[in-house]
């Protein structure tokens, strides 16, 4: 299967099979038996349907995913606990990264410059013991 994005064509299997290798949990894709569990946000009025869906363990899953989503010209958001009102957590055919429960806390935010021209991303986390 591959995974498009409103922003570039589809994405070769290869390459999603590449990011498999270095995730702690495979990506899960539209058609995976956990797809439309993995998906739902808090509010139940968002229904979008992303590309794929990576849940990060710790930050090396966080880098890779950051960076194939840029490779690919792939819309990424950012999914802490998913109660977010209007949904920015998640976006359609793109990708959305999650924490995998009980490994961050409530502390986790995600900080972007505010220069549209910015390529940077900051991420900071909290753990809980």
């Amino acid at each position: 299967m591959t995974a498009t994005s409103p922003r570039s064509a589809a994405v070769p299997q290869a390459d999603i099979d590449q990011l498999n290798m270095v995730l702690s949990v495979p990506a899960v894709m539209p058609g995976d038996p956990e797809y439309d569990e993995a998906r739902k946000v808090f509010n139940a009025m968002i229904d979008r349907k992303p590309a794929m869906i990576v849940h990060c363990a710790d930050v090396a899953d966080v880098i890779a995913s950051v960076n194939f989503a840029r490779e690919h010209g792939m819309l990424l958001a950012v999914r802490g606990g998913g109660h977010n009102g209007p949904g920015f957590g998640t976006c359609d055919g793109g990708m959305v990264t999650k924490r995998i429960s009980g490994r961050t806390g409530s502390g986790s935010r995600v900080d972007s410059s505010p220069s549209p021209s910015a390529a940077m991303v900051r991420v900071i986390g909290s753990h809980r013991s």
